[in-house]
């Protein structure tokens, strides 16, 4: 709710400075010590790393960039739709069903971290190869 709240009075300046705020509070909620675990991090680096370099390649071999006039627009929206961290409301359905919401916000918090790193690297090889 705050995020369209924000957009609508200050922009897109006030969406970044809300989404730093954000971070930083989720991060200061989780220590460093639950977020580095095993079954935190893979799940992370599956849906952040491998799986996008899944669809690079995927992209590469069907030469999406040949398919028509947009060139190589089309496979990197698919590629960076693809590296995006995972969704918010995937933690609410969680607790809903009784389930360990807090497992699935420290793996939202790592796809968020990992993704800083990811989306940009991503973004420069779909460039390079689409």
């Amino acid at each position: 709710m705050a995020f369209p709240l924000i957009a609508a009075v200050l922009g897109d300046i006030g969406v970044f400075y809300g989404s730093a705020f954000v971070g930083v509070f989720n991060l200061s909620l989780c220590t460093l010590r639950l977020l580095f675990r095993r079954e935190v991090l893979w799940p992370a680096v599956l849906r952040t790393v491998l799986i996008p370099c899944c669809y690079l390649a995927l992209l590469c071999l069907l030469r999406v960039s040949e398919w028509s006039a947009a060139d190589a627009s089309i496979g990197t929206v698919v590629l960076l739709c693809a590296a995006c961290p995972s969704a918010a409301s995937s933690v609410l359905m969680t607790a809903s069903l009784g389930m360990d919401s807090a497992y699935g916000s420290r793996i939202i918090l790592m796809t968020s971290i990992l993704s800083v790193i990811s989306i940009p690297i991503l973004s420069f090889l779909s460039v390079l190869l689409l």
